[in-house]
Formats: structure tokens, sequence, C-alpha cells
């Protein structure tokens, strides 16, 4: 087993306040990674600050289908030129009403997007509200992925393989029930398509603010164990910006703060080694470890 965590900031570029935060806590080696949405106006800006730091940070996309606007006008899943939310992007995919198509050429735009910004590709991919796990997008993500970076070591992240701690309350249980029933054979797929993916999920949380409730989860987050675990925060400054769009954004400030203590309260925190090609070394065996 690794004994660390790969500890992942999502949502970069979400607004200029959530990208300032997670470059100070890449600076400081706070965390191991970041996935960033491509799709938010600020992205060239906060793209052009990211790359001086991707020596030591593993930087993938966060896929996006449920926030703002697609990168792509005119698709057929996007009313009014916005996003569905998440629980009707959900029916919409359980009732056949995604059109693979479709969904494939707005990957594609969005890997396109990161490109663009990064000057490379992503290290590893997951979704805006979990996505990626989803039918239709699930399986468009995989083949997009094959065909532009098979046998590169793309990670792919796994939520379906959530830990929840000690004693999780009944809407936690039930946040990670939803996971595994959504990303069910989610593993066995992205090894199929021949990358890794985490073999431990953690993160999943309610969302409070209050710091005795992030110091706790995080401290329940470094329980989790495996080859390669994965655990997934949000910190940010809950400034007007984020404020405005975000129904989290003080638990994001929180979250930032406590990361930034002089002794964070997570576990020994994995950092990113590049082979000579630029991809990155993850930790744990080749075919990922998983069960």
């Amino acid at each position: 087993m690794s004994g660390r965590i790969i500890l992942c900031a999502d949502d970069y570029a979400l607004t200029a306040g959530v990208s300032q935060a997670i470059r100070m806590l890449a600076a400081a080696a706070r965390i191991s990674a970041t996935s960033a949405i491509v799709t938010q106006p600020g992205w060239p800006r906060d793209a052009a600050a990211l790359k001086p730091l991707a020596e030591g940070l593993a930087i993938g996309l966060h896929l996006n289908f449920t926030l703002g606007r697609p990168r792509l006008a005119g698709s057929r899943f996007a009313q009014r030129g916005e996003f569905p939310g998440l629980k009707r992007l959900i029916t919409m995919a359980k009732t056949g009403r995604l059109d693979h198509s479709q969904v494939a050429a707005e990957i594609e735009a969005q890997l396109d997007a990161f490109e663009a910004g990064v000057g490379a590709a992503p290290d590893f991919i997951d979704g805006h509200e979990h996505v990626h796990i989803l039918p239709v997008i699930r399986p468009a993500l995989l083949r997009v992925a094959q065909r532009r970076y098979g046998g590169r070591g793309l990670l792919i992240r796994d939520p379906s393989r959530t830990f929840l701690g000690r004693s999780p309350s009944s809407r936690l249980r039930a946040k990670g029930l939803a996971l595994r029933y959504l990303g069910f054979s989610m593993g066995r797929d992205i090894r199929a398509a021949g990358f890794v993916s985490n073999d431990r999920f953690g993160g999943v949380t309610q969302f409070d603010a209050s710091n005795e409730r992030v110091v706790l989860e995080f401290r329940a987050a470094s329980d989790i164990d495996g080859w390669r675990p994965l655990v997934m925060c949000h910190p940010g400054f809950a400034d007007a910006e984020l404020r405005g769009i975000d129904r989290i954004a003080e638990r994001r400030q929180t979250e930032f703060e406590v990361l930034m203590r002089p002794t964070p309260p997570m576990g020994q925190i994995w950092h990113p080694a590049r082979r000579a090609d630029g991809t990155v070394d993850w930790p744990g065996p080749a075919n990922g470890g998983n069960a």
C-alpha cells in the first residue's frame, strides 16, 4: 500500500478566487493535484497561472455537463444554451435522452480547451458532480480518451470506491450508495480501456462549513487506505463572485484555511513525479491494484 493520499482540489477555474486558493495550496505543497473546469469564462486566464506549477502538481480535466454553458453551441442537451442540472442530467442519461455523438463532441471540445490552456494533455480526468460515471457520458469519455491518450498512463477517477469513514451519517451513507450504484463497474471499465484509476475514494461530505466539521472530515479521510487512495477537496476564497454562483462558498473558504494550517489534519500527501515523457508516475501497480 502507498501510505500516502492523492489529495485533489476540484473546480480550478470555477472563479478567480477558487483558482487563487488552489494555486496557493499547490505552492505550499498541501495538495497533490487539481482538476480544472474549462467551460468557465476565466479558464484562459487561470490556465496561464497554473502552468508554472505543473512540475509538482498533477493537473486534470474536471469534465463538466451541469454548470454554465457548454464549449459547443447548439447541443440538444443544453436548453437555452445552459447545461442541465445534475438531477435532470441523470434522468436524461438513464432514459436514453443524451445523444452519444453530441456528448463525445463536447468532451472533445473540453479536452481541446484544456490542452490549449495548459499546453499538455491532462494527467487525469474526473467529473464535476461525478458526471463522468453516468450512462452515455462514461462510454463516450472512455472512447475519446482511448483515441487521444491511449498508452499515456492517464488516470480516470472512480468515485464508486467511496470510503465514508467510521459511523457515517444517513445522508453521507446515501451519497456513498448513490455513487456506488451510478458508478457500478467504473473501475473495470477504466482498466478495460487501458487506463488506471484510484482504488479508494474519499472526500464525500455534507459541506458543513464549520472548522470543527472540516477538520473531522479531513482526519477521517486520512484513514483511507489502498494502493492509490484519492481524496477530493473543494478549497476557495468565498468572495462575491463565488457566493453568486455556489452554495458551498463558505465551506470552500474553511477548507482552504484548514489545509493551510502549519499542521494540516490530513495524512501524508503524495506528490507527483513525472517520467521522461512528462506523464505522471502514479503510485501503485500499473494495473491500478483495484479489487
